[in-house]
Formats: C-alpha cells, structure tokens, sequence
C-alpha cells in the first residue's frame, strides 16, 4: 500500500493524572489500540525495520531513521496500569504489518519508577521495553476488530462489559460497543489521562445500570 501523510498532531490541553490504584471496581480488561492511539504513527507507512532507540531523543526510529514516538502520556499511563494485579492490559491492532508492529514493542523504552518499576523492571532499570507492560494477550493482525475481541475473550474469559477499549478509528468504536465492551475514542492528541477518565468514568456508568 502507498505510503500516507502522518496527522498533524495539535497541542492537547492539560491532562491529570488518576490515581488508577484507588479506583475499584476496576475493568477485567483494558485494550489498546496501537497506531495513533499509543503511538503518533501508522507503522505500516514506517519505513519498517530494523527498528533501534535514538536514547538522546526518547524515541524508536525505523530503517531510514524516521522517528515514532508513544504520545506523552502514555508512559504514565503504562506505569500506572502495571501497578494493578487485577487487569489484563491487552493490545488489538489491524495493522497489515503485524510483524513490524511486534518488532518495535520491545524496542520503545518508556521510563519507569516506583511500584512498577519493581513489577516490570529487571535489576533497576529506569526504562522498560513497551512489550513488557502487556500481558500475552495481542491481537496483532489485520482483520475484523471482531476477531480481536473474540479471541481477547476467550484468552481472558472476562466477559465483554468487564472490558474497556481504546481506539482511534470510529468504525472500530461502533463495532465493539455493539458487544457491550465500553469504548472510548481516541482523537489526534493521541491516548490522553483524560481519555482513561472519560473511559472508567462511562464504564462504571454501564456497571451501574447493569
């Protein structure tokens, strides 16, 4: 496929934090798209690998040295979800390059201190490969959001109004919902705290009424 123009990305407003070790009741289950929802990039428009991590620059680069970068709060969200032992963090991607998106998981290094540092650090590091912050559920291949979500389930058994979703595309957004997973769009600035807000908030909401 031809290659694509990256988005333009915006100046997010301010974003806080949440202390998400306080909140309960929890989702059984959070998933994550990847391409502009964790990171500022189409990796099937990347030049592809090998990939490597410019460390003076804080980001992943692709075989002509192009950058792609998480979006700002993404570590600290990563961070935060690896301190609860309750949630499944999970990944669902169409990508019709699953084996560059694979590759470039380990090599992202997202900064880590604290509690979760001791959970998803070897030997005090200070950053941590992003692959290490999901768990081996990563639906990673192109096809029917479906698909993705049947198979998180099954790996999971949790049903799917125990399941929060994060995605920057609408037609994923309005497939998903329709199996009463809360979904939560995803806009140019990319996957926010507020966005983590607005999607624990709604699906408390859900469990409340259900």
């Amino acid at each position: 496929m031809g290659r694509r123009t990256p988005r333009q990305q915006r100046s997010p407003p301010p974003s806080l934090p949440l202390d998400l070790q306080a909140i309960t009741p929890f989702p059984k289950v959070i998933v994550f798209d990847l391409d502009y929802t964790l990171w500022a990039r189409h990796i099937d428009c990347s030049y592809g690998p090998p990939f490597t991590w410019d460390k003076a620059y804080g980001t992943a680069r692709d075989a002509r040295g192009e950058p792609l970068r998480l979006f700002p709060d993404v570590p600290a969200i990563l961070t935060a979800l690896a301190q609860r032992t309750d949630t499944v963090v999970a990944a669902a991607s169409r990508t019709t390059t699953p084996a560059w998106a694979r590759a470039i998981l380990p090599v992202i290094q997202v900064p880590v201190a604290g509690d979760a540092a001791a959970r998803v650090a070897a030997d005090g590091a200070s950053h941590v490969p992003l692959d290490r912050f999901f768990s081996p559920v990563r639906e990673i291949y192109p096809t029917s959001k479906l698909r993705h979500f049947a198979a998180i389930q099954a790996q999971t058994g949790a049903d799917y109004r125990d399941m929060l979703f994060f995605d920057d595309e609408f037609d994923n957004i309005r497939t998903i919902r329709g199996l009463g997973v809360t979904c939560v769009y995803i806009e140019e600035d990319g996957m926010t705290w507020r966005a983590m807000r607005e999607g624990l908030d709604e699906w408390a909401a859900a469990r409340a009424a259900s």
